[in-house]
This record gives structure tokens, sequence and C-alpha cells, in this order.
């Protein structure tokens, strides 16, 4: 990205996104399922839509020559806002995309006049609509420009980090650090938010002593200690709703989940997973003692049968969205439905 300083120009506000996290489970039949919880302080409506293959789009930027591609391939979408801006999704390839928020993002600044810039919101799009696997990923983002912009229905500019995965067992992450876009390769499928990856994956050295077997008895000079029950060997596990300790959890939960033989096994085990890392709402305050982030939905994507799976807040059952071949070669954005996030 020539000519682009770094700048900071986020408009941090007490309502903040920072709780989600994002997972990938692959089972021993090669099924894949991501599992994904949003977390915010008010209500979000999250659209279900599908983006047919040969779609046009044309990213917003204020200025400047709109920046217009034609998608290689369908993709199922989970948008925020009007005009939609995709959170997150899979396409018809099986690469998997969310957005999350990353309160570390140093955005680069591009004049919003230049030609082939593209609005930073529309990023998730490109990717799920024009990306086949990581690597086309970042040979398509490497050296691209992005107009960045406060969004209108949250009232400032939100960071966010993005993480992909394909079918070849890849994960990506993506991060504006000092102005420039980085692509740091993840041998762990899942994020949270801040820090950056690169921190989290250096945090987990802290926790080597994690392991799934119980302790045994000690004798500290003639007292004898016996465990107390199950799970001894996970004593010091984070517990609470940090971005850290979610991503130590969740590691050491996919580390040693039993391997699921099929897809629909892993739909269950990924269930389990969303369990352990969901916010009741309330427990969780900001500093003027106001409700913060709880857990509006959740999602799974079976991308062996190509399914989404999704439970709202308020609603325990798991509801599945089926896409077909039909809406991959359709001429029309279809909507599935609405995600309701609370009250």
């Amino acid at each position: 990205m020539q000519g682009i300083k770094a700048l900071v120009f986020i408009m941090f506000i007490p309502l903040v996104l920072q709780a989600c996290a994002d997972f990938m489970l692959v089972a021993e039949d090669g099924a894949r399922i991501n599992g994904r919880t949003l977390e915010f302080a008010l209500p979000l409506e999250t659209k279900i839509e599908v983006y047919p293959k040969k779609f046009a789009f044309t990213s917003r930027p204020a200025a400047g020559k709109p920046f217009s591609w034609q998608g290689a391939y369908g993709a199922l979408s989970l948008s925020l806002f009007n005009p939609s801006v995709s959170m997150g999704g899979f396409n018809e390839k099986g690469l998997v995309m969310h957005m999350l928020w990353f309160p570390d993002t140093e955005y680069p600044t591009t004049s919003p006049t230049k030609e082939h810039v593209i609005d930073f919101v529309d990023m998730g799009t490109y990717i799920l609509t024009m990306c086949a696997n990581v690597k086309e990923v970042q040979e398509k983002l490497e050296g691209m420009d992005f107009y960045i912009h406060p969004v209108k229905e949250l009232n400032m500019v939100p960071p966010l980090h993005v993480i992909v995965h394909d079918t070849e067992d890849n994960s990506l992450v993506l991060e504006f650090i000092k102005g420039k876009l980085q692509f740091t390769p993840t041998p762990l499928p899942l994020l949270t938010n801040a820090p950056s990856i690169q921190w989290h994956l250096t945090n987990l050295r802290n926790y080597i002593r994690l392991q799934a077997q119980n302790s045994s008895s000690v004798t500290w000079k003639e007292l004898k200690l016996k465990p107390t029950g199950q799970g001894t060997g996970l004593l010091g596990l984070p517990g609470d709703f940090t971005p850290p300790s979610r991503f130590v959890k969740l590691a050491f939960l996919l580390a040693n989940v039993e391997s699921a033989k099929e897809s629909k096994q892993a739909v269950l085990q990924a269930s389990q997973l969303i369990n352990s890392m969901e916010i009741p709402r309330g427990v969780v305050h900001n500093s003027k003692g106001e409700i913060a982030d709880y857990t509006q939905w959740a999602t799974l994507f079976d991308l062996k049968n190509q399914s989404l799976f999704v439970r709202a807040y308020g609603n325990m059952q798991w509801e599945e969205y089926k896409v077909t071949k039909e809406m991959w070669e359709g001429k029309e954005v279809k909507k599935l439905g609405v995600i309701t996030g609370g009250k």
C-alpha cells in the first residue's frame, strides 16, 4: 500500500463488540463445522442472505471511481445494516470468513478519490464472493487500498479483524497493524479479539501444564492431598469472558475434544463448544454499570452439507437453513431470514 500513512481515527464509545469467538472443527470423514458467536450490548438484526455467483457488486467510497466486481462464487452471508455489511459467511467452495471486533486496529488513511479503493466494510463480501481458499485471499487483498469511515449505525469507525478458513485446513488472520494490512497464518483455527493473533498464540505458552488427564494425589510433608473430582488437570484454565481467556479455553477444548466421525456428530460437538463460550445477558457491565456485551446469536456452518444452524437469544433450539444449488445459480440476492439478537 504505497503512500498510505498509519493513522488511527477510531472514535471509541462505551458500546463495543469485544467478545466474539470463531472456530473450526473437522470430523474424521473430512466434514468441517464452523462455529461463531456474536456478542453486542444493543440488540442487532442480522440478515441471512445468499449471493448467487456472477452477481455484480459495487463498493461505496464517498467519492472517486466506485470499486466494482462480479462475484466468482456463490456465498451465504450473515449481514448487518443497510446496505448490507457481511460480518461472516461461507461460499460454495467451502471458504469461511468472519469479521470480529479488534480494538487494537490501526487503519491506514487512503483518499476516497483514488481509483480502485474498496470500502473496508465490503472486505468480507469481497472475500466470500471472489476467493476459493486462503491463498487467494492474501493474493487478492495484498496491495489493495481501503476507504475507512464511520459507520452510521454505530456512529464510529468499527475496529475489525478477519479470519478465514479453507477446506485444506488453512486459517489466516487479517489485521490492520500500524496502518498496514497484515496476514498471519495461524495453526489454530480459532479467533477471539484483542490483542493480536500473534499475542494470543504466544500467550498459550503460559498454559502448557494444562492437560485432559486428571492429576494424581500428592503429599505435602505428612498431608496427603487427593483430587476433589474430575477435571483436576484443568486447574488454571481461564473461565472469564475476556478475549484472551476465551482464546485459551477454546484452544484447549479444540485440541482435546473427542474426534467426531462425521458431520452430524461434529455439529453436536461444535454446539457444546458454543455453550462454553456464550455470555448470559447481565453478567457483564460497562464502567457506567450498564449491561454490556451478551451473546445475541450463535451459528454453525456445516460446510459438507452447505447448511447454516442458528441459535438466537431467547431460544436454545437450533434452526437450520439449507443452501441449495439453485440458490448459487440464481440471479438475485435471496434473503433466508433475520436473526434477532434480543430485547
